[in-house]
């Protein structure tokens, strides 16, 4: 029998004495080997007999390396199942990489060791104590925030102006470069070599990217500080911008900038997603591969409880299958997520109605792959066997998604306003529904990180042409003097508010009361995006 190594396969030496070898696979996935694994490769490379191969490092040796080899993507070994890697291929047109739907990245710079000079020098106890000094800075900028908790909260909900906007896109763009940076300079500290610099869509969101994966050369130790730099970084960007705020003169938009910061630098510390928390994750584990491999192995328990086979289900059912069960959720919470920030800021427009449902149909779909997945984990099994077990999962999915639509769930729906002069609120209404005359509505201020309510207001008035300023569209930005569109709209009355008057643009929040969840999805999936695209039409 032969076990071919495919082309494209690399295998590098350690930079760390005595550390694990690493072999690339043709996708530019890399991970560590032992020594031995290493000898057998390297033979295999020259005499792809694993018999010849046998003889030499041992028949079992040989069968168990060719089998997670195999799996991997390095090997191709027909007898051998995939157990390791994923069987995705990365596409690529000259800078641009498409790893997947969400990891999509465009390569500028190419070997950028040099701007990583200044940091050559550092060794692994002066990165720990610089990590120390950060992290000190860190936790006084909280400290900061803690104590003036109420001014921080009012800032995050005050609108800002455009210019105020965009200065802080640019501060945010600064920041994630100096976090990228971060891994460069202790990768390149430790004799590792940052192969590209670019930008990416990540999850759907804009990003830049280091590709560090010379790291895995490193010793375990040395690739979690590689992966801890960007956390750490951004932690500490966060409390510098965070003392900033105290300065005389500080931009207004300070507030919304540190909590973006605190908050990324959580998120990017998660342990479920391919964020700098899971390399380090994966580093400490001393396992490639973690995450895939933990989410196939949830859906092997699945699959055993669908086919019956409750003893193996059982016995697969490990720590490893409940943090694949948490791999697989997160990508979901993180469109979720995505989908209430459209629906807070855009979800009062067409464009929002649109966009939001774009969104859960994302859902739905990676819902469905999902249990795709859980069927085709049963590939080793009988035809019989895989019938049942098709069978049963269509059945069970079935069962539980019309389970689910029957679910109550609590529906707030929010618009935006203009502010009159006499004192009333003109409502959007791009989905021509009506709000019930007197129904009652809570005034919030609209801020790029938050909100403030302000006051109540009562509707008065059936749905009418009106028009109104162009900004009423995007409420969290202080717009200057636009023109004025028509809308369809509904006018509000204010009752009560904190000052003597109600911001310019805000939101309007109400209570729709218990509806069940089939009704939640059609209206969102359906009945808003096609009432938009009409009223567009018309237009």
């Amino acid at each position: 029998m032969s076990a071919v190594v495919l082309p494209g396969v690399r295998l590098l030496q350690p930079l760390d004495e005595g550390e694990r070898w690493v072999v690339e696979n043709p996708a530019g996935e890399r991970f560590g080997v032992s020594p031995d694994v290493a000898s057998i490769l390297v033979y295999l490379q020259r005499v792809p007999d694993i018999s010849a191969a046998g003889g030499r490092f041992g028949e079992d040796n040989v069968r168990n390396v060719v089998t997670m080899l195999s799996g991997c993507q390095v090997l191709r070994d027909d007898n051998a199942a995939p157990i390791c890697a994923s069987n995705k291929r990365r596409h690529e047109w000259g800078r641009l990489r498409v790893n997947s739907l969400f990891s999509i990245q465009v390569t500028i710079l190419k070997n950028p060791s040099r701007i990583f000079a200044p940091f050559a020098n550092f060794d692994f106890r002066k990165w720990m104590i610089a990590a120390a000094a950060a992290l000190a800075i860190a936790f006084a900028g909280l400290i900061g925030i803690a104590a003036d908790g109420a001014s921080f909260v009012q800032d995050l909900a005050a609108p800002q102006s455009i210019s105020s906007y965009f200065e802080m896109l640019l501060m945010m763009v600064f920041v994630i470069s100096l976090h990228e940076y971060a891994h460069g300079a202790v990768l390149n500290s430790f004799g590792g070599q940052v192969s590209r610099i670019g930008v990416m869509l990540l999850y759907l969101a804009p990003a830049c990217f280091c590709d560090v994966s010379d790291g895995w050369r490193l010793s375990s130790k040395k690739r979690m500080a590689v992966a801890a730099a960007g956390i750490i970084s951004t932690f500490m960007l966060a409390g510098v911008c965070s003392l900033l705020r105290y300065l005389p003169g500080a931009p207004s938009f300070m507030a919304s900038l540190v909590a973006s910061l605190y908050v990324g630098a959580v998120i990017n510390a998660i342990p479920t997603v391919k964020f700098d928390g899971y390399i380090a994750l994966m580093a400490w584990r001393e396992q490639p591969f973690l995450r895939s491999n933990a989410m196939r192995q949830w859906k092997i328990v699945v699959s055993d409880l669908l086919s019956g086979n409750l003893a193996e289900a059982f016995r697969n059912a490990t720590r490893t299958a409940a943090y694949g069960v948490l791999c697989s959720l997160t990508p979901l919470v993180f469109v979720y997520s995505l989908f209430a920030v459209c629906d807070a800021t855009l979800g009062s427009s067409g464009i929002g109605a649109i966009a939001n449902a774009l969104l859960l149909w994302l859902m739905l779909a990676m819902v469905i792959h999902g249990w795709v997945q859980i069927i085709r984990s049963s590939a080793n099994s009988t035809d019989r066997v895989r019938g049942r077990l098709s069978t049963r999962a269509i059945v069970c999915s079935v069962v539980v998604f019309l389970v689910t639509l029957l679910f109550p769930v609590h529906v707030t729906s929010a618009t935006s306003y203009a502010s009159e002069s006499n004192g009333t609120l003109t409502l959007l209404s791009p989905y021509g529904e009506e709000l019930p005359i007197g129904e009652t509505l809570i005034i919030q201020q609209q801020g790029l990180m938050g909100t403030r309510i302000v006051g109540t207001a009562r509707v008065e008035g059936s749905t009418h042409a009106a028009l109104v300023p162009a900004g009423i569209y995007s409420p969290a930005i202080a717009w200057p003097q636009m023109t004025d569109i028509e809308v369809r709209a509904q006018d509000a009355a204010v009752d009560a508010a904190e000052g003597a008057t109600v911001p310019a643009f805000g939101r309007v929040v109400w209570d729709d009361g218990q509806s069940s969840l089939a009704e939640w999805l059609y209206r969102q999936l359906v009945l808003r995006p096609f009432k938009a695209l009409a009223m567009t039409f018309q237009h």
